[in-house]
């Protein structure tokens, strides 16, 4: 007992025992009670020794003024005080330990509850049975529109009578402030709203919260025609707060049954789309959703890895793509937080279609994977009905989308790997084109953040375009870079050197990415082939092995500066490495593979080289809408030279003939000797005059060869696609027909001009 309560007590007393003095004196009748009711008060409050103490020191002050049979009948009326104080204080122990047995009781029944639902739809009928309440006792949830609460449970009047309580309702107050909320006369609180129907009007009403985490979930609301003790309202707190800690319980409980069949689902998949799919089930039912997705950032729009439950036109326009920078998964992605709707038809940037589905209540969450900086992956729930989202779904959504992301994770680190393994698989398979356009094709969907990206090999000393995706790589193929415009720019020659990823981003300055590649070399002329205008972020990640640099692998994106973080800079490392081993294989069988194709003497593609591109250039000028020309060439006065000099002047005469056509030859143009004195010219993008102005050209520096004077001639026939052949076997034949007739006519070429040979 504190001391100041204890004085207060004592200083009661004695007031009380000089006035029964004083009655007693006088003659007051009223005295003895006077004398016991502050030793029979103590006593309740604080125990019959406190009581006995009082009745003590009162009679021994009236023995010091009184006559002994005063003093006698003074002590006999403090022991009836302190005696009838100690049977009230043990009448209420007795009521309260009672009402502590009954609690317990419901506490007892309320343990083989499975779910917080169960919960509070048992307490008010539990508290209604075994407290003998002269009232009522309900429960209330949060109402679907989250405009107030609603009966959820009842005992002592039917739920029907009443409808949705406002928050400014005592049981709307006790929600909001977590804390009990107890009026002892309803009839003087304005905000009381009565129960309808009621036989009996209550005269207190006590509004518990009942919390799960900490967080509001229900009100415990009880109504009682008779005023509650504050032994009583003590006792329904305390309960109360044992109710929340085992709700709370309850909802770790069920997170970690969730959890748990979440991380089996995923462990039993062996793809991520199968992952994927089993998690959205087991997250559907865990927050009661009617449908939902998971949605991944692929080229600029959210497409799905997996879908459950929507309605056919939603589900169209979801596998359609949902373009960034419309649509609530947008929003999320911009501000990388989760973002939950209660009524999605109101929500500004709602999709009509979702609308038309029927979607309701829309909660997307982002799935931020293992170096992240924002989420690629949207986990999306909706319902066809409002609903308001807990704290506790809130909250488990986020430790769910953790666990998915590490799940995500894993299996791109797998898929990574995956890719690479099946590159290398299919060298052997595979034609060195192929091979890369799958390579670059393997990073653009498993770097994140990329949208397109190209490979630029080392062949000779300048990086040369070898495969695209999202590029024109005919229009790129001709454009080649030095090792210093690489350098240039990627930006330093240490990362260069070690192969580590950079990143080139418009967030602040646009155009920089534009005015950087004019600056290394990439000519204006490319803007539009290389999409320079659209690239808002670029990752560039030169492909190092033994030293020296293989390749270099860029990689854009066109729709956010921001798209490529620490997990795009660590997934293209990993991807470089393992890709600098595929590289350099692809490269010995280049070599073994240009070597079959080379002509060992002039160093010019051999006749087999030509059967092999022709088709291609054909293919290509087909699909491109552009010309294509071809010269034959058949030298004349070299077997004089081989005959008469021999057979090394004759391949010093070869070689000098080769050396002149490359040193005149256009940029594109591809030069091959078929064998013996046969020479063939492709011209890509060259008509008939072009390849005329071409054949005259060839002709002047091949008879400028001279052998120990004996110059050489050259007999030259000329084709190109459409107008001579539109297939290889026309064109040859074309070509050679006329390299006859020129030879035999004594010309150096044949036709002399575009109008003879439509003439002719």
């Amino acid at each position: 007992m504190h001391a100041w309560r204890a004085w207060i007590a004592w200083g009661a007393g004695l007031i009380a025992a000089l006035l029964a003095t004083w009655g007693s004196i006088s003659g007051w009748p009223g005295w003895p009670v006077l004398a016991a009711i502050p030793i029979a008060l103590l006593a309740a409050g604080y125990g019959p020794v406190w009581g006995l103490g009082l009745a003590a020191g009162m009679t021994g002050l009236g023995w010091a003024l009184w006559e002994e049979s005063r003093v006698w009948s003074l002590a006999a009326v403090g022991l009836t005080g302190a005696a009838a104080g100690h049977m009230l204080r043990r009448a209420q122990r007795e009521q309260r330990t009672a009402t502590w047995s009954l609690l317990l009781t419901v506490l007892e029944e309320l343990a083989g509850c499975e779910d917080r639902n169960e919960v509070l739809a048992r307490l008010p009928g539990l508290l209604g049975r075994y407290l003998n309440l002269n009232g009522s006792a309900s429960v209330l949830v949060p109402s679907t529109d989250g405009e107030g609460l609603r009966v959820l449970a009842v005992h002592g009047f039917s739920p029907e009578e009443v409808g949705r309580l406002p928050w400014r309702s005592v049981t709307g107050r006790a929600f909001h402030r977590r804390e009990a909320v107890y009026v002892p006369n309803v009839h003087r609180d304005p905000d009381y709203i009565g129960l309808a129907g009621k036989a009996a009007r209550p005269r207190c009403e006590l509004a518990l919260p009942l919390l799960e985490r900490d967080e509001p979930v229900a009100v415990l609301n009880i109504e009682s025609a008779d005023p509650l003790t504050r032994a009583e309202r003590q006792a329904l707190e305390r309960f109360v707060r044992t109710v929340s800690r085992f709700l709370t319980t309850l909802a770790e409980r069920r997170e970690a049954v969730f959890l748990a069949q979440l991380t089996q689902a995923l462990a039993q998949a062996d793809a991520l789309e199968a992952a994927a799919d089993r998690a959205l089930e087991v997250l559907l039912a865990a927050v009661g959703c009617s449908s939902g997705g998971l949605l991944q950032l692929r080229a600029g729009r959210f497409v799905p890895l997996a879908l459950r439950g929507l309605p056919p036109e939603q589900e169209a326009a979801v596998r359609a793509g949902v373009p960034l920078g419309s649509g609530l998964v947008s929003e999320v992605y911009r501000e990388n937080r989760a973002i939950f709707v209660e009524d999605y038809p109101a929500y500004p940037q709602a999709i009509p279609e979702f609308v038309r589905a029927g979607a309701r209540a829309v909660a997307a969450h982002p799935v931020v994977g293992a170096g992240e900086a924002r989420a690629r992956v949207m986990l999306v729930l909706q319902d066809t009905r409002i609903r308001s989202w807990s704290a506790e779904t809130q909250r488990f959504l986020g430790v769910a989308a953790r666990v998915l992301g590490l799940m995500i994770a894993q299996f791109r680190a797998q898929e990574r790997l995956e890719a690479l393994l099946e590159l290398e698989r299919g060298l052997l398979d595979l034609s060195p084109e192929g091979m890369y356009a799958r390579l670059v094709q393997a990073a653009v969907d498993l770097v994140p953040g990329a949208e397109a990206g190209s490979l630029l090999l080392q062949e000779s000393g300048r990086f040369h375009y070898r495969a695209a995706v999202g590029y024109d790589l005919d229009r790129l193929e001709p454009i080649t870079f030095s090792e210093k415009e690489m350098l240039e720019w990627y930006g330093e020659a240490q990362g260069w050197r070690e192969g580590r990823p950079r990143v080139l981003a418009e967030e602040s300055d646009a155009g920089e990415i534009e005015r950087i590649s004019h600056r290394t070399g990439l000519p204006e002329a490319a803007d539009e082939a290389g999409r320079l205008s659209e690239i808002r972020a670029n990752l560039c990640v030169p492909i190092p092995y033994r030293g020296a640099v293989l390749a270099v692998l860029n990689l854009d994106a066109f729709t956010d500066p921001r798209a490529f973080d620490a997990a795009s800079l660590e997934a293209a490392r990993a991807f470089a490495v393992q890709a600098a081993v595929v590289l350099h294989e692809a490269a010995q069988r280049r070599r073994l593979e240009a070597a079959a194709l080379t002509d060992a003497l002039t160093g010019l593609q051999n006749r087999r080289a030509f059967n092999q591109r022709m088709p291609e250039e054909l293919e290509r000028a087909r699909r491109y809408g552009h010309p294509l020309a071809l010269l034959i060439l058949d030298l004349s006065g070299f077997k004089r030279v081989n005959d008469e000099l021999g057979h090394a002047k004759g391949d010093a005469a070869l070689v000098a003939v080769a050396r002149a056509m490359q040193h005149i030859r256009r940029d594109g143009d591809l030069l091959y000797r078929w064998g013996g004195d046969e020479f063939a010219v492709l011209m890509p993008h060259a008509d008939l005059r072009g390849a005329i102005a071409a054949a005259s050209r060839y002709a002047d520096v091949i008879c400028a060869v001279e052998v120990e004077g004996r110059q050489l001639g050259v007999n030259i026939g000329a084709a190109a696609y459409p107008e001579d052949g539109k297939d290889m076997d026309a064109l040859l034949s074309v070509a050679d027909r006329r390299m006859y007739a020129a030879k035999a006519q004594g010309l150096r070429y044949l036709p002399r001009s575009a109008e003879e040979a439509w003439e002719a």
